[in-house]
């Protein structure tokens, strides 16, 4: 099913949220049934071991609104994940398991993905080469791995043709709404980043970074050092800097929501640069996907489902970040 319908809305940096009398549906606890179909889902994987990193001098910056605008669409609920198509951007909504792109001519076009597991959440999208990958997670407790949904889309059509399994590292179990909760594409890599965390020896809290090849089946482990004592990563967008990977990660609890930048390496990533939201964030408003431009452009899409409907679904657009510049 698609929907066209218009969706730039433009508001004030000012605009209140308000209360939408919707309610959260329920969800299905059935089992994973079908994913076993598709060819990416086993495979061993070999993961690095990582030891300490150096810590860094830390940059904090305040971000400044330029604009926000209401995405407009019936479909548009819950967004969960973001990703830049051949200069368009694309949204992945958590529950209803659709596609929405934002065009250029201001207007929403919703494909609903068929073949996509009712019990699964969608929680990032990356996409390369016309292809949408789509990370998720359960309501099974205790699970080792999640999966990542592969989607083509052909015109007003969009379906599920394949899943990558991808294991949680070393002891680190996902419990019930916990799972890979961003995605993205660096070159020819998938970047997941993890809602799980784990404490070091030194008290540092972490969350894991996974990192696979498309078309293999190796996956390579990092960690990342949070910044706060109770934030987890809701999203993420990832490039190429030469042969760096460099990651930008939302980093939000209730009162927590900052941006952070850092590049992978063979050690714990230790953040240098954190840009902070909390001062920009109205009543429940919570970003959970994030685009970057290379001039250093920073768009936020919100997710406004939760027990109720928070408010409209919006994309906020900070003012440019020099030293997120590529």
């Amino acid at each position: 099913m698609t929907h066209t319908g218009p969706t730039l809305r433009t508001q004030a940096a000012t605009l209140q949220g308000g209360q939408w009398p919707h309610t959260r549906s329920a969800r299905s606890l059935a089992p994973l049934v079908g994913l076993a179909l598709f060819g990416c889902g086993s495979g061993e994987q070999v993961r690095t071991s990582v030891t300490a990193g150096p810590g860094s001098t830390v940059m904090e910056l305040k971000a400044n609104i330029a604009y926000r605008t209401v995405i407009d669409s019936p479909d548009a609920l819950g967004i969960s994940g973001s990703c830049s198509n051949n200069g368009e951007t694309w949204l992945v909504t958590e529950r209803d398991s659709h596609l929405l792109r934002l065009t250029p001519e201001g207007t929403v076009v919703s494909i609903a993905i068929q073949g996509a597991p009712d019990d699964l959440d969608m929680e990032g999208l990356a996409c390369k080469d016309g292809r949408f990958y789509v990370s998720t997670e359960s309501e099974i407790p205790d699970r080792t791995t999640d999966v990542i949904l592969v989607v083509e889309v052909q015109g007003s059509t969009a379906s599920v043709v394949d899943t990558i399994t991808m294991q949680y590292p070393e002891d680190l179990v996902a419990g019930v709404n916990q799972g890979l909760e961003g995605l993205c594409i660096a070159g020819d890599w998938l970047i997941a980043a993890g809602e799980v965390i784990r404490t070091d020896t030194a008290g540092v809290r972490q969350a894991p970074i996974l990192r696979r090849r498309l078309g293999e089946s190796n996956t390579f482990l990092h960690w990342v050092n949070l910044s706060t004592s109770t934030g987890k990563l809701s999203g993420i967008d990832c490039r190429m800097r030469g042969n760096t990977f460099e990651v930008f990660a939302i980093e939000r609890h209730y009162e927590v929501s900052r941006i952070l930048r850092f590049d992978l390496g063979t050690g714990p990533s230790q953040f240098d640069t954190v840009l902070d939201l909390a001062h920009l964030v109205r009543d429940t408003e919570n970003f959970e996907s994030i685009l970057v431009s290379d001039r250093g452009e920073i768009r936020l899409t919100n997710d406004n489902q939760y027990k109720t409907i928070t408010g409209p679904s919006e994309e906020t657009v900070l003012e440019i970040v020099p030293s997120f510049a590529r």
